[in-house]
């Protein structure tokens, strides 16, 4: 136990299990702000329903509670608002995305302020920017952002192909940001690459500290009969957009003389485009099992993105998929690439489809990979993962 009476956690994505756990261990009455999650109790009754489809059930499972947590509450209608625009393919409009925000850090500061005692307040970014200090004298806040540092992306990215980019010239929420950048303690991120786009803009070392993300994936993929891999195929997943490096991820494809498959949201400019090139095959959003069947049958997953993580390079290597990532990809500096796949730096195309070359005349066994990809998948165990994420925010431990 710590020496906090209360906390809360406030999260706006499906991966609060692991710090959810780690709260309610260590402080004595947590809260949580999170999206649309359902009870044990609740699960087990969808679970076994013959009403709902089973798309409809699998959906609903992914938003189990099952940390414990008793003082429980959720992010409203505008929850859902954000998502749907995303997965449309839409950009999402300044104002509804700042009011959808507004509202949710709202609620997250009224239940700030009612934490009795020394407390913990953990946020994702967006959150918290109606917390006041005055009002919660004795919180040690947290603000966990989930990307890069804000600047990184209204930067000007050379684009390929004549690729339909729209330059960000402002992060629409920057404000937002800025003041939980001043208001927190800390700032939790999720690879030291995310962390040092913040050194670079000159914030305390002390004040930036990293936890992975968990990783959960298929027990059924090792008992599966071994793939047949088509190895001229490469497979992007992912929003298509420049900063996940779709543009560079289909010039290097070209240039390699390969196919490759191309599986994410899109603008409808960018679908248009994706549909004038010949080697591309663009299959849009796929549910878990088509994604588990692209791993399985395609030559390795191109990943030329500015993230702070990455769960799909977990996935695909889980898989034997051999993943060629960048040094901008958070997930980099978990995934042994030596042993799974290949890391580039920078972005030339030249030097890309060379990885893609090499990776073809390499000779690597796949089930070797799969196993290696596995195993280093398994390292970032919700427990695990609970346990670092104790170091960051209490010290416990060593890394």
């Amino acid at each position: 136990m710590t020496d906090f009476q209360s906390a809360l956690y406030a999260c706006s994505a499906k991966h609060w299990n692991h710090v959810a756990d780690g709260l309610v261990s260590r402080v004595p009455e947590t809260a949580l702000i999170t999206p649309f999650a359902l009870s044990p109790e609740a699960a087990q009754i969808i679970g076994r329903s013959t009403v709902l489809p089973r798309s409809v059930r699998k959906l609903l499972l992914r938003r189990v509670n099952s940390s414990g947590v008793a003082n429980a509450g959720g992010l409203g209608a505008g929850q859902f608002v954000l998502p749907m625009f995303v997965h449309l393919g839409l950009k999402v409009p300044m104002a509804i995305r700042r009011q959808a925000m507004t509202a949710q850090a709202s609620r997250v500061a009224r239940v700030a302020e009612s934490l009795k005692g020394r407390s913990v307040v953990q946020f994702t970014d967006g959150f918290g920017h109606r917390i006041r200090r005055d009002r919660t004298p004795e919180a040690t806040i947290i603000c966990e952002r989930r990307n890069l540092h804000q600047d990184i992306f209204t930067q000007t990215f050379e684009t390929f192909g004549n690729f339909p980019h729209q330059h960000l010239d402002r992060d629409p929420i920057e404000s937002f940001l800025l003041a939980e950048y001043r208001l927190a303690d800390k700032i939790l991120v999720y690879s030291s690459y995310a962390r040092q786009t913040f050194l670079d803009r000159g914030f305390d070392p002390a004040r930036v500290v990293v936890a992975p993300l968990p990783v959960s994936l298929s027990a059924t993929a090792g008992s599966m009969k071994p793939p047949e891999r088509d190895k001229r195929r490469m497979l992007f997943v992912g929003r298509c957009e420049v900063v996940k490096g779709v543009d560079l991820a289909v010039a290097a494809a070209r240039l390699a003389g390969v196919r490759i498959t191309v599986a994410g949201p899109a603008s409808p400019s960018v679908r248009e485009w994706l549909s004038a090139q010949r080697h591309v095959d663009y299959v849009g959003l796929q549910t878990s099992e088509q994604l588990t069947s692209l791993f399985r049958s395609a030559g390795a997953l191109i990943l030329p993105s500015y993230e702070s993580f990455g769960l799909v390079a977990f996935e695909a290597a889980h898989y034997g998929l051999p993943v060629i990532a960048a040094d901008t990809t958070g997930a980099s500096e978990y995934l042994d690439l030596d042993a799974v796949g290949t890391q580039v730096r920078g972005r030339s195309v030249d030097t890309w489809a060379s990885a893609i070359d090499r990776l073809q005349t390499s000779g690597r066994e796949w089930t070797m990979l799969s196993q290696r990809g596995a195993e280093k998948a398994r390292m970032l165990s919700p427990q695990e993962c609970t346990r670092r994420w104790a170091n960051a925010v209490f010290g416990e431990g060593e890394n």
